[in-house]
């Protein structure tokens, strides 16, 4: 009996899994290879960031700071997802925006902040691996590249506290129009 319990309880876990729709984060430090400037790039991403409009794809919430030397510069696209160690994914302009419609990207001064997204295609299919192995998804920056991990409830609301989702809502249909 204890035995039958046991093994319920197992099957239970296992069918369980990783909860659906477990939020990420990844922080690459971005140095740029024989000079004295760089910046940091911090991603964020949850299923369920932006409830209402549909978002034709999976939304990343992207922070840009920690500049330092007199010519860190950010592009958007020199972004690229790297998915299960298969395929990789470059960003294009037309997918990343500040919170204003308009492309994210340019110098990091030190002490500024550029803060934006990024909306990668559904058929890359982010989601399914984000929920069961966070860290088989890699956001690479140029030459350089981290993994993502689960984000833990205290580092979730923080990065959800980060832009009011009515801000967020209008920066994507600003975007989108």
């Amino acid at each position: 009996m204890i035995r039958r319990g046991l093994l319920a309880l197992v099957a239970l876990l296992l069918l369980a899994g990783p909860a659906r729709g477990a939020a990420i984060v990844a922080e690459l430090p971005v140095r740029e290879l024989g000079t004295g400037h760089g910046f940091t790039i911090r991603m964020f991403h949850a299923p369920d960031l932006v409830v209402g409009p549909a978002v034709p794809g999976d939304l990343f919430l992207v922070v840009a700071d920690g500049g330092y030397g007199d010519r860190a510069f950010f592009l958007p696209t020199d972004l690229a997802f790297e998915v299960a160690g298969r395929r990789v994914y470059g960003v294009e302009y037309e997918q990343a925006s500040d919170l204003f419609g308009k492309a994210l990207g340019g110098r990091v001064r030190p002490g500024g902040v550029q803060v934006g997204f990024v909306v990668v295609p559904k058929a890359l299919g982010i989601d399914g691996f984000a929920a069961a192995h966070p860290d088989s998804i890699v956001m690479r920056y140029a030459h350089q590249r981290t993994a993502f991990r689960a984000a833990g409830e205290e580092e979730a609301a923080e990065w959800r506290g980060l832009v009011e989702p009515e801000r967020l809502v209008q920066a994507l249909n600003s975007w989108w129009a």
